[in-house]
């Protein structure tokens, strides 16, 4: 991921947030990407840091993620509005991957 797709908090100059929404749910906002489907490149290399084994103890972890992605301005201009875009992007890569099983 690139220096400016996570900050602890909003920095204008790096224009990147990472935050909690609560319970297992994060969002991150990226910013100056030169597309629009950068942003599944960052969610790609996201997921493959993911999917390496974490130790804990004497125990391996694995742990995965969905990831949905909504674009400014291209899926809305309301903030309110793009997280339930991504969010129902989540459910549709659900229903598809069930799909294909």
């Amino acid at each position: 991921m690139r220096p400016s797709d996570l900050t602890a908090k909003f920095d204008p100059d790096t224009c990147g947030v990472a935050a909690r929404l609560g319970g297992d749910e994060f969002t991150l906002v990226l910013c100056d990407l030169d597309r629009a489907d950068g942003a599944a490149v960052v969610a790609k290399r996201f997921l493959a840091l993911l999917s390496e084994p974490i130790d804990v103890g004497f125990q391996e972890i694995n742990i995965g993620a969905s990831i949905g992605i909504a674009v400014y301005p291209d899926d809305g201009h309301i903030l309110s509005d793009l997280m339930r875009l991504a969010d129902a992007a989540i459910s549709e890569q659900d229903c598809a991957c069930a799909a294909r099983q």
